[in-house]
């Protein structure tokens, strides 16, 4: 599990943008509405107006509709593998609290690869530089490495560093409920370039909702900007129609806090037909009471993407990562005791016991 430093450091700005990937990618389905009117097609012949008012029940059923062609498009990839690379910088004062050992300036980095077939799921992530403390430098060949596995049979948690062989918890002949909550949190997987999931909970608990009247230009290209609002903070995202109506821009201000996310300078590219974001830096501010603040820009660029890969040639959800020698806990309980002959170990793809008896195969 990661320390509440390493969680914050790298995680808050991520989480932060997602809320606005995952409002955006709701459906229009799951709300009561009038019929949705058409918009007019993205060319150059088409008006940069909406013919609607702020605040309407029309002018909320467009933004339902821009919102579910981001839909379509996220629907996409549902079959999908790629590598994301992520550099973090933090500015940090903070005498006392959870970032005090991050005081000051630090950087960090991580290499993650995902792929789902959209039932079956891994994400492995590798983790190095100031992550617990600005004054300690964890190199990359001591990098922390975890991974998590849903195979269709059973899941696979796995936790190491780069130069250890770490350990490994294997679920395996559960009820159906136990897996599916894990599942969905692998599958779901997402970074704040673009978000797979149909996640509706923001949507539905949006108090206003709305496309403003005029296009706005990013990257020299006009796009619609929706404004949301929740209980938890205010919401802007820009589409780009021309590239299938992917969120190339989006602010976050928070409610329950004094902070701010963005998503800046994203660059798209059509792969297989398809237009997806494939970098972009996710920035953060907060400011806390004692006048205390943490500052944040985390680069994000993906790379090796695939959609619809051949997963059965590519070995995506075989548990080949785990490195002989790691130490195996099958079902495990916090009450369970150790093994007085020993604890078994990952061999070749199998789990030995310590005389050297298969206990278990993956399937």
């Amino acid at each position: 599990m990661l320390s509440a430093l390493a969680l914050a450091r790298t995680l808050m700005p991520m989480a932060a943008f997602l809320l606005a990937c995952r409002c955006a990618n709701a459906s229009a389905n799951d709300h009561a509405q009038p019929p949705v009117p058409m918009l007019a097609a993205p060319d150059a012949e088409s008006p940069n107006t909406l013919p609607t008012a702020p605040g309407s029940s029309q002018n909320r059923a467009s933004a339902l509709q821009l919102l579910q062609q981001y839909g379509e498009t996220q629907a996409k990839l549902r079959s999908v593998r790629y590598l994301e690379q992520i550099s973090s910088e933090l500015q940090s004062q903070c005498a006392d609290g959870p970032f005090a050992s991050l005081n000051g300036s630090s950087r960090s980095y991580q290499r993650i690869e995902f792929c789902t077939d959209g039932t079956r799921a891994r994400v492995s992530k590798q983790h190095w530089g100031n992550v617990k403390s600005s004054a300690i430098f964890i190199p990359e060949t001591k990098a922390a490495y975890n991974s998590s596995l849903w195979d269709g049979n059973a899941l696979y948690d796995y936790v190491a560093t780069m130069d250890k062989p770490g350990r490994v918890a294997i679920y395996t002949g559960r009820p159906a409920s136990f897996y599916l909550p894990r599942q969905k949190k692998i599958q779901e997987q997402t970074t704040p370039l673009w978000s797979r999931g149909t996640v509706r909970d923001i949507m539905r608990r949006a108090t206003s909702l709305a496309v403003r009247n005029r296009r706005e230009p990013v990257n020299q290209t006009p796009c619609f900007v929706l404004d949301a609002a929740t209980i938890e903070a205010k919401y802007t995202l820009w589409l780009d129609p021309t590239r299938g109506y992917n969120i190339v821009r989006s602010s976050v201000v928070f409610r329950n806090f004094s902070g701010a996310c963005t998503l800046e300078n994203v660059q798209c590219q059509k792969i297989q037909q398809v237009w997806m974001p494939i970098q972009g830096e996710v920035r953060q501010t907060r400011t806390f009471r004692n006048g205390d603040y943490t500052k944040s820009v985390c680069h994000h660029k993906l790379s090796g993407l695939a959609l619809n890969p051949d997963h059965q040639t590519l070995r995506s959800f075989a548990p080949n990562n785990v490195k002989n020698g790691a130490s195996v806990h099958i079902n495990p309980v916090l009450s369970q005791p150790i093994n007085r002959f020993g604890v078994p170990v990952w061999q070749d793809g199998r789990v030995l016991d310590p005389q050297g008896h298969i206990l278990f195969t993956p399937r």
